[in-house]
């Protein structure tokens, strides 16, 4: 039977620091300098920033042998990485030490379970942070360490069948638009000769939500609601995951939930993403809408939401067609 103990038991964190920005010589130097930017996936194998050897021996900062788990104490709460490097870390991150046999990979995954604990223990008003001696509490499964090494070994299996399932994924969908632009042509160009109309035509309204704080969470009581992520839409289809549980407490407005139908389009996001749109397949009645995404009511004699979805997903990349109304 496996025995769960608390991390206290297991493991030590060891901190970090940030070299003074005011000395030059500590900044641009061949260490790499990890923060919680850099946490875009469950490895760390590069960072945006590097700091020189006398950044390291005149500040906190702490050089991290690669195969450490390491998390973010202070926003990006319930995230984790194994980094594949020796680097340094600042302050707001810890790197987990073993004081017994822990396998690596086990380990990741067993504080990745913890994300939805440790996002709710943390604390602050605008900025969650989560102090050493709440994350020393959390219990994990500890068991033999033949045992950890065959778990972390399926479940990185599982986690290859992800990565390949999201592969194919990006694939068809760059198929769909392959087809689109096959059977209805460059939307720009209009090459096939179709009639073009305003999208005033075939636009009939515009409405948005309103935005509020929450925790990044899944719900764990049934009247909680959630204010959507503009994540929620950027892949093309609807994604229900994409959510911050917000308190009822603070909300004054009312909301707009979402609904079977529903045209949703990303009016803010970086370049690459903004005008991000789908269709929402069901309702959702616990799911509001923020202020960064909009619905847009179509005009049902004129257009078809799924290719109005394919056309506007075909163009919002392509160079000839712009966001901004000024460019040429």
């Amino acid at each position: 039977m496996t025995t769960f103990k608390p991390l206290r038991d297991l493991i030590t964190f060891k901190g970090g620091g940030t070299p003074s920005k005011q000395v030059v010589e500590y900044w641009n130097g061949n260490i790499p300098w990890a923060t919680v930017k850099d946490f875009t996936s469950t490895t760390l194998s590069a960072t945006q920033d590097f700091i020189s050897q006398e950044g390291l021996k005149n500040s906190a900062a702490n050089l991290i042998p690669k195969g450490h788990v390491i998390i973010p104490t202070r926003m990006s709460l319930g995230k984790v990485a194994i980094n594949e490097i020796d680097l340094a870390i600042n302050q707001d991150l810890r790197a987990l030490v073993p004081q017994v046999p822990l396998d690596a990979r086990f380990l990741l995954h067993a504080v990745l379970s913890l994300k939805d604990e440790i996002i709710r223990k943390g604390s602050g008003a605008t900025v969650k942070g989560i102090t050493q001696d709440e994350l020393y509490k959390l219990e994990i499964a500890f068991p033999p360490i033949d045992d950890q090494i065959r778990i972390a070994h399926l479940l990185g299996k599982v986690e290859g069948l992800i990565a390949q399932r999201k592969q194919h994924l990006q694939q068809l969908d760059d198929l769909l638009k392959s087809v689109f632009l096959e059977m209805f042509g460059d939307p720009v160009r209009n090459e096939k000769g179709w009639d073009i109309h305003p999208c005033e035509k075939a636009v009939l309204d515009i409405s948005s939500g309103t935005s509020y704080g929450g925790e990044d969470r899944t719900f764990t009581s049934p009247d909680e609601v959630g204010v959507l992520k503009i994540s929620a839409v950027t892949k093309g289809t609807f994604d229900p995951t994409e959510f911050k549980v917000v308190n009822k407490a603070q909300i004054t407005k009312t909301l707009r939930f979402v609904k079977r139908g529903d045209f949703l389009f990303s009016r803010a996001n970086t370049v690459e993403l903004v005008a991000a749109c789908c269709v929402v397949p069901q309702d959702y009645t616990r799911l509001f809408l923020p202020d960064k995404l909009w619905v847009l009511t179509l005009n049902a004699e004129l257009v078809n939401p799924q290719f109005f979805n394919y056309l506007l997903k075909g163009t919002s990349n392509n160079p000839r067609f712009s966001m901004n109304p000024g460019a040429q």
